[in-house]
């Protein structure tokens, strides 16, 4: 029960005036004084008006016992600090999320003019600089009255006194010889303190603890204690350093140990012990709703086995969880919560099926990080079954071609194709060599000249040489077919993908060429060349011309090499939208379906918007309309198109295969790819391996 103020001060004013800080103890209670009889005359806003709510409340749904309180005075001459107050309260606020503490947000001039927020029990203080003497008098008040602060870094001397600190001056942590040094935990008598936290401090103060407080957490470099870290009282504690976001989880452990030792409640507060408070997970709010959606799939006949079990081990570690709790045993119900947790995330991976048959592919570079052998290895660890590198354009081959002018990297580091070849058949994957066929990406200067003045180059409306290869020109054209038959007659792959077999844009091309052939094909001379095939009356029918010119020139690759290799399996990484890229890119994929000329396709459709996904690849099912696979290109690191977490491409691939396609293609092989997305691809969509089959 606490006692009123007037009942306090004469409890605790003889005591104060008998100890050396006696000056300064007394102003700091004549300005509490002061400031309970402004209390007491000024009506004084409710705390839902005072403070603001925290993600922590929104998600808990539990009366906060803690504010934090913003630094937003800065005093004289201060302002160049807002930003580094700003980046120690988010520090905090980001641990205090992290440990699941229920709080509420307030600020110094807040304090300053309506006091503590209602029904709190501690406050934090991660950066205040310039705390006033009325704002000074409501912290002391707050203390005599049974509640409790945690301050960092900086406080008003007569406020680190009642938390048991002696300070003496801030000091740099070189100067002080603790940088790189991290906060160590003295000796386990705080429970649930970290062993060993990693705190970046750029600023710290030195100081010793007083009569009835303790260190708690040192500074230790190479084995050896140098200043204190942390300092703990009967009524709070202080934070020798603000704190940083480089290491939450650990932040986030020792924050929880101090609090929850000087106000008991917040252990059971921070510990979801209720699977309707454990979360989120990907897209589930809770573990309860994680674990209806996979009992849902079950239920639905997808295999999900291994997501039923481990979401039934987590809720019997919370179910245990919750009796530790009760029972005041709060670190090993924290443990448990922990590890139900790492088991809840485990299993949004897991509950993406593993599918018999599908295509599991990916795009990579002509070379593969940090060799061929080593990246054949880690895709077939996890279960991926085709790839499909670039090994040539138009203008240059990374293998040893008699066809085209090779890159300078094959004389320096080999033949590239070979590498993949040897390395995806020891790993059994599937490899389908990508011709960028008349782009002359990654051409020398040279060559593009060479071409250019061959008239082999793409010429727009305007007269202007491009750098693509024009498809109409017969030299190209026979170079593209001998470099498909080079391909797959002299090297072990199992086919052939095209890319980039389109004209550029919708300015090309416009070459004498391009014009002989149109005008043979109408029948008669074009009156205003280019301006009425490229806008005027002929547009219809110099669109339909383009579209002609790649169509037969696909016609004559596909048969070149199905003669040369029967059996080869020939796709295309394709435009996303048919309807529309048929006429802009002369790219007629859905016809060459049609014709029989694929095996597979594979139409590029980056977007991170599910939404757009699920549109795309149900309306190119429509145009494939089952006459061969559909296999989805996912843009997971895209041009135009990056993912920012794993679980964008597992549900890209459940909306793929709801909707009807066969397999996805992911674009494309890189370490972000290797580091973040395979292994969560391996706990469930990957988890088996299987081969594709085509139909």
């Amino acid at each position: 029960m606490r006692l009123s103020f007037p009942a306090r001060l004469r409890l605790v004013l003889p005591a104060f005036f008998t100890t050396q800080r006696s000056r300064l103890i007394a102003f700091a209670v004549c300005a509490c004084l002061l400031t309970a009889i402004a209390v007491r005359l000024v009506p004084t806003p409710s705390s839902a008006a005072t403070a603001e709510a925290a993600p922590a409340l929104q998600s808990h749904k539990q009366q906060p016992l803690i504010a934090v309180i913003r630094g937003d005075k800065l005093g004289p001459g201060g302002e160049s600090m807002a930003a580094t107050a700003d980046r120690h309260f988010q520090a905090m606020t980001k641990a205090l999320d992290a440990a699941r503490i229920p709080y509420v947000v307030t600020s110094d001039s807040v304090v300053e003019r309506d006091g503590v927020p209602a029904n709190i029990e501690l406050l934090i203080l991660p950066y205040n600089r310039a705390v006033s003497e009325i704002q000074l008098g409501h912290l002391l008040h707050f203390i005599y009255g049974g509640g409790k602060v945690v301050a960092c870094l900086l406080g008003r001397n007569d406020l680190l006194y009642a938390l048991g600190v002696d300070p003496k001056g801030i000091s740099t942590a070189a100067d002080l010889g603790i940088t790189g040094a991290d906060i160590v935990s003295a000796d386990g008598t705080v429970a649930g303190m970290p062993r060993r936290v990693r705190q970046p401090a750029a600023y710290v103060m030195k100081c010793q603890p007083l009569a009835g407080a303790a260190t708690v957490a040192w500074w230790e470099n190479d084995g050896t204690r140098v200043a204190p870290a942390a300092v703990l009282n009967s009524e709070g504690a202080f934070i020798t350093t603000g704190l940083t976001s480089d290491h939450v989880p650990e932040t986030a452990q020792l924050l929880r140990a101090l609090i929850g030792h000087l106000v008991p409640a917040v252990w059971e507060q921070s510990i979801p012990s209720s699977p309707d408070r454990l979360g989120p997970y990907g897209p589930y709010s809770t573990l309860s709703d994680l674990a209806a959606s996979v009992h849902s799939k079950s239920a639905r006949g997808q295999d999900v086995s291994p997501a039923v079990v481990t979401v039934a081990e987590a809720l019997a570690l919370l179910e245990a969880a919750d009796k530790m709790a009760r029972e005041a045993r709060f670190e090993e119900s924290l443990q448990a919560v922990r590890k139900a947790d790492e088991l809840a995330h485990r299993a949004v991976w897991e509950s993406f099926a593993h599918v018999e048959g599908e295509m599991r592919g990916v795009w990579t570079h002509n070379y593969a990080q940090p060799s061929w052998e080593q990246a054949a290895a880690v895709m077939s660890e996890a279960n991926l079954n085709a790839v499909f590198p670039y090994i040539c354009s138009g203008g240059v081959a990374f293998y040893a071609s008699r066809t085209l002018p090779h890159h300078h990297t094959v004389a320096t580091q080999g033949d590239w194709l070979a590498q993949a070849a040897s390395a995806c058949k020891k790993y059994g994957l599937k490899l389908h060599p990508r011709m960028l066929n008349l782009s002359t990406l990654f051409a020398s200067e040279a060559t593009r000249k060479r071409l250019k003045s061959q008239g082999r180059l793409v010429v727009t409306h305007q007269g202007k040489s491009g750098t693509w290869l024009c498809p109409t020109n017969a030299q190209n054209r026979r170079e593209q077919v001998a470099a498909a038959r080079e391909i797959v007659t002299e090297y072990d792959v199992a086919g052939l993908q095209f890319d980039y077999l389109r004209y550029e844009n919708r300015d090309t091309c416009f070459c004498p060429a391009c014009r002989a052939a149109f005008e043979a094909r109408l029948g008669r001379k074009v009156a205003r060349w280019p301006a009425d095939a490229y806008s005027g009356s002929l547009k219809g029918q110099y669109t339909d011309f383009r579209r002609h010119q790649i169509d037969t020139l696909v016609a004559e690759i596909v048969n070149a090499v199905r003669a040369a290799r029967p059996g080869i399996e020939v796709s295309a990484a394709a435009f996303l939208n048919w309807e529309s890229h048929r006429d802009t890119f002369g790219q007629d994929w859905k016809k060459w379906v049609d014709d029989g000329l694929l095996d597979f396709v594979s139409p590029m459709s980056y977007t991170a918007n599910p939404d757009t996904f699920r549109t795309y690849v149900r309306r190119q099912n429509g145009w494939v309309d089952r006459k061969v696979p559909l296999y989805v290109g996912i843009g997971v690191n895209a041009d135009n198109c990056r993912f920012t977490e794993p679980y964008q491409l597992v549900q890209q691939i459940e909306i793929a295969r709801e909707e009807g396609a066969d397999g996805w293609i992911v674009f494309n092989y890189c370490p972000m790819f290797t580091d973040e997305f395979l292994p969560v691809l391996s706990q469930g969509v990957t988890r088996q391996p299987t081969a594709y089959r085509l139909h």
